[in-house]
């Protein structure tokens, strides 16, 4: 009689029951107007908070990209679908932010007033966090033109 051993591996992401579906992120579709870089760093933030491993990350993933999005991460190489630094690393090269994104967001920066109900120190932090998106913005677009300039 011959014995083997199998082992199954089941990984279980929770995404909308209870209080934990106010923390998930969005499904991501990959247009001009999405905030990816945004959408990214919520993503990790859940993973975080829900303990995600990196195996678990590319399966959330996979379930939360749509359209646009979800086209690009089936057209890449399985190594890069099967390691999550390397998918994280497309990521964020492939969907970097619009100039139309950049730039919508230094209008709202530029325009935004504090809440009536909106305390002093959420409306500080608020702005700073728009303060560093719209600087990463100007920056990346100012590499992208020099690049160019020299290409």
């Amino acid at each position: 009689m011959s014995t083997h051993n199998i082992q199954i591996i089941a990984t279980t992401v929770i995404v909308s029951s209870g209080v934990d579906s106010t923390f998930a992120p969005p499904s991501f579709l990959g247009t001009d107007v999405d905030d990816a870089e945004g959408w990214r760093t919520r993503f990790e933030k859940y993973a975080i908070y829900r303990g995600l491993s990196e195996q678990e990350r590319l399966h959330l993933l996979a379930l939360l990209l749509r359209d646009e999005a979800s086209h690009w991460c089936n057209s890449l190489q399985q190594a890069v679908k099967d390691d999550w630094q390397a998918l994280s690393t497309a990521f964020k090269e492939q969907l970097q932010e619009s100039d139309l994104l950049c730039w919508q967001k230094a209008t709202d920066l530029w325009n935004r007033v504090q809440g009536a109900e909106e305390s002093v120190d959420a409306y500080v932090t608020t702005m700073k966090e728009a303060e560093v998106d719209v600087l990463l913005c100007d920056v990346a677009w100012k590499i992208l033109s020099i690049t160019e300039l020299y290409s």
